[in-house]
This record gives C-alpha cells, structure tokens and sequence, in this order.
C-alpha cells in the first residue's frame, strides 16, 4: 500500500523538484542496446533524476504521452524508429523538452549522424563510448542552460510558433 509520500512523489512527476540547490530533472533515455541502456539508467538515476526508459523511439514516443520529460536523451541508430526521427517527433510535441543525442553507428559515420541531431536541434550530441562522467556532465549542462520549466531557445532546429 503506497503511504502518503509516495503518492506526493507520484504527484511531482515531470515538475521542477528542487533538492539541496540542485534540480532533480525527469529524464527519458532511448537506447536499443540494453547494457547501455541499463548504464545510463544507472548513472543518471544515481544522480537523483527520475529516469524512464525505451528501447526504441517508438516506446519513447509512447512513454512521452503518458510523461513529461525534461530532457531526452536518444540513441541515433535503433530498429523501429530511429533517432533523427525521434528527435523531430519530440520536438513536435514537446518543444521545450531539451535533447541529448547519443551514437556509436560506426566510428566513421558516428560524428555524420551526430552533426545531424545537432543540426536538427539537439542540445548536446555525445559520441559512444561515453564515460558515466560525461553523460552526467552532458544532463548538468542542458540544464543548467535553461532551468526545468520554463522554455528554451533552441540554437538549432526548427522553431515552433506559439
């Protein structure tokens, strides 16, 4: 039987949570490789933030209608939809949700597709393998450039209307 606080915490899904000065951030990470996936979920779990997970962009997708990520993080290369696909549904329907882009597709495509992401409005691209460190540093920075909550101006991309 779930006690009070849990049914608070549960309440506080998607919402800015401020801990000890820090941000505590709901994260989506879509990863087809599922020793990766479980690394980052690891990671960024232990970094306080709310983390749920996809194997592909089509569960991310899903998840993202029941959710309200802040942040996205997207493998490129996955079977069902892929990234670049992914990212422009996201930011399609959540236009303010910051993305992380992630590739290992073959070391000389990897930066091809990575520019790609960032071309298409990623905030940040990360080229695998990544250390743990640099994951956490890459979810510190997005958030630190605009804070949970309130929009953000992407650099790259299309821009929605309002």
């Amino acid at each position: 039987m779930a006690g009070a606080g849990e049914k608070h915490a549960n309440r506080l899904i998607g919402q800015e949570i401020r801990l000890r000065g820090g941000i505590m951030a709901v994260l989506l990470v879509i990863e087809d490789d599922e020793a990766m996936r479980k690394l980052m979920v690891r990671t960024l779990s232990a970094g306080k933030h709310k983390v749920l997970q996809a194997e592909n962009g089509r569960e991310g997708l899903a998840l993202m209608d029941e959710h309200t990520p802040d942040i996205v993080i997207t493998d490129i290369l996955m079977p069902q939809k892929e990234g670049i696909e992914t990212i422009r549904e996201v930011q399609e329907r959540a236009p303010d949700t910051r993305i992380i882009a992630v590739s290992g597709g073959g070391m000389s495509h990897n930066l091809m597709f990575l520019d790609v992401a960032r071309a298409l409005g990623a905030d940040v691209v990360l080229a695998k393998p990544f250390r743990p460190a640099q994951l956490m540093a890459a979810v510190e920075q997005v958030l630190g450039d605009s804070p949970v909550g309130e929009p953000r101006q992407r650099r790259n991309g299309p821009q929605k209307r309002r």
